[in-house]
């Protein structure tokens, strides 16, 4: 039985390898009732960034419309799909399930919803695990409820959100014998399911998310990852020089933007890393 599996853009599936298997549900990029963009399609994670950047106005996310939503369904339907899956991302990023409801109700084909508390790479994998489950193995849906279940509880991001972004040690273009540094005053949240502002009270720095990060991994083996607002933000190297102090067996840390609708939450210069723990079959 052949599987369309569709994931939230707020998943960032379209920056990572995938199978024609799954494909984006986008979120759509609001400015006003003249400009909007459908993510991803119209404008990639790093246009976005640069476009607010450049903005008075913080753009909303909104849902994708039952028209656009309908012509996913009926292309899945005529590229001979034999059941089709929708995998949400966290509803305090974006709600589409009502949407997802009303499209579905009249449709003869098999269709389950799964719903996450995921966001960025994390569900991007759950993505991925469904499609090997149910394309490759041939397992029910069921047992990928259940692996996503599972793999809901193993995952934890660390976010930096700044109005500027790292800069060098004189300020000016970056040179091999150069430090960087975070910008001064930024939040850190975490998230794995749940949003939480770390308190200013408590004089957090940049270092303490690292150090927050290394802490709760502790012997656990997990897969790093780092989330950028651009490829060429220095908090890539910021970021990469400290987890792979941490992860001395790897030679990089994989790199991801960070989509659309979860970058708008934390503005244009903001910055992560987190790690994904799953359980091996």
């Amino acid at each position: 039985m052949r599987t369309k599996i569709f994931v939230c853009s707020n998943s960032g599936i379209n920056y990572t390898s995938h199978s024609n298997n799954i494909s984006a549900l986008p979120v759509i990029i609001k400015f006003n009732e003249e400009e909007e963009y459908v993510d991803y399609l119209d404008a990639i994670s790093e246009a976005y960034f640069n476009r607010v950047k450049h903005s008075e106005y913080k753009p909303s996310i909104i849902p994708i419309d039952k028209e656009r939503l309908l012509d996913y369904i009926n292309n899945a339907i005529h590229a001979k799909y034999d059941q089709i899956v929708f995998i949400l991302s966290s509803k305090e990023f974006i709600d589409t399930i009502d949407i997802i409801n009303d499209a579905i109700k009249d449709f003869t084909i098999p269709i389950n919803i799964i719903e996450t508390n995921a966001i960025c790479y994390p569900l991007a994998s759950m993505a991925i695990e469904a499609d090997r489950l149910l394309n490759k193995l041939g397992v029910d849906i069921e047992t990928v409820e259940n692996k996503i279940k599972l793999m809901n509880k193993q995952y934890n991001i660390y976010i930096y959100s700044s109005n500027k972004d790292a800069k060098t040690v004189n300020a000016s273009m970056k040179f091999a014998d150069e430090s960087i540094l975070p910008s001064e005053g930024g939040d850190i949240y975490t998230f794995n399911g749940e949003l939480n502002k770390m308190d200013k009270k408590l004089k957090l720095k940049f270092d303490d998310m690292i150090s927050m990060f290394n802490k709760d991994i502790g012997n656990d083996d997990v897969i790093p990852f780092i989330l950028c607002n651009s490829k060429d933000s220095l908090y890539n190297d910021l970021l990469e020089v400290e987890l792979l102090k941490i992860f001395g067996n790897l030679k990089y840390i994989k790199k991801f933007p960070i989509p659309s609708g979860i970058g708008n939450k934390f503005g244009s210069y903001s910055c992560a890393i987190g790690y994904t723990k799953f359980e091996k079959d």
